[in-house]
């Protein structure tokens, strides 16, 4: 698995939270203190209820673990996922963002783009927000 370190853009925005935490942490977690975690996901892993893992609010033992406790934002999700029709669907996402503007489950710090680049020579690179390494050819 890679830490932060490993991805320059990740390592920086986990230096700056170090830092801001440091200044404004004034007692343990334990004892009320702030905790926090730096994490990424692409625009695709947000793309509705069941793949977005930012609005969720299971508590210690949700899923991630130790994210925030609301049962409301739990149970439009939950609603969402027993929904038959797009119609529906779509009102509970709508729902559900809106409960994460008031409950405010987690703040996006920042957007990062991910670089690659080929070569002159190469064919058929599909221009996707994943290098998919299929379809491409030499050219001479």
């Amino acid at each position: 698995m890679l830490d932060a370190i490993d991805i320059p853009q990740l390592h920086a925005e986990a230096l700056a939270t170090n830092d801001l935490l440091r200044k404004v942490m004034r007692e343990p977690v334990e004892r009320g203190g702030w905790s926090a975690m730096n994490t990424v996901f692409a625009y695709y892993d947000m793309i509705n209820p069941a793949t977005n893992r930012f609005p969720r609010a299971g508590g210690v033992n949700g899923s991630p673990p130790g994210w925030p406790t609301d049962d409301k934002i739990e149970a439009l999700r939950a609603a969402w996922f027993a929904a038959t029709d797009d119609a529906r669907r779509r009102n509970l996402a709508d729902e559900i963002q809106q409960r994460a503007f008031q409950f405010v489950p987690y703040i996006p710090t920042g957007q990062l783009i991910g670089r690659r680049a080929f070569r002159k020579n190469l064919a058929g690179v599909i221009d996707a927000p994943l290098p998919f390494l299929w379809n491409i050819k030499k050219q001479p």
